[in-house]
Formats: C-alpha cells, sequence, structure tokens
C-alpha cells in the first residue's frame, strides 16, 4: 500500500499481479529489485514491503532482512541477527502467519 504524504489523499495499492505461481524467493527479490530502482527513478521513497505470509516472500525477506551474525559461537549456526544498517523494512500478514502456525502444531 501506498499512503501518499499530502492530506486527503487516499492510500493505493501500488502493486499487485497474477502468476503462474512459478517463482521463487530470487525472483522475489529481483522483482523487489525493479520496484525500487522505479520508484527510485520517479523521485518516490520506498519504506519497505509486506505480503500476506507466501512461503517464498517470507524467505525473499528472511535474505533481506538478516544476516548471519559474526559475534556468535561457531555452534550456534541456525543464530540470526537483524541487520540494523538497512533502509527498507519488511512486514507480514499476522494472520496469515497464525494460520501458518496453527497448520504447522496441527500436523505435528
Amino acid at each position: 500500500m501506498v499512503q501518499p504524504l499530502q492530506e486527503g489523499v487516499p492510500a493505493f495499492c501500488l502493486s499487485f499481479f497474477g502468476s503462474d505461481n512459478h517463482f521463487t524467493a530470487i525472483d522475489v527479490i529481483r522483482r523487489w529489485k525493479w520496484i525500487q530502482m522505479q520508484a527510485t527513478f520517479h523521485g518516490i521513497i520506498l519504506v519497505g514491503f509486506s505480503s500476506d505470509g507466501d512461503t517464498r516472500l517470507l524467505r525473499a525477506m528472511k535474505h533481506k532482512a538478516i544476516s548471519p551474525s559474526p559475534d556468535i559461537p561457531t555452534d550456534w549456526q541456525n543464530w540470526f541477527v537483524e541487520s540494523l544498517n538497512q533502509s527498507e523494512i519488511y512486514v507480514q500478514d499476522t494472520t496469515h502467519i497464525g494460520t501458518k502456525l496453527a497448520q504447522y502444531f496441527s500436523n505435528l
């Protein structure tokens, strides 16, 4: 969603599209990069990206938002720390995430 800074101007959806559902997290990152470049070209500042909980978008967000921490012991290889130097934020729809967690726990 885009929220213009001018008062009285309604928010609008920046991007939506159909797909054959054959895309990867790398495709998502490429699409975000293209959107960011186009926005910058037109003088628009994007704060971040959001999604509905699709695992490919989650993977892309994880890839873009966090990086391996150099300050952890070597036996803690699965630990990550969020990069505070990035200029974008990533937001997930909590309703979809909650549904995914509930399905995961019900399948245990």
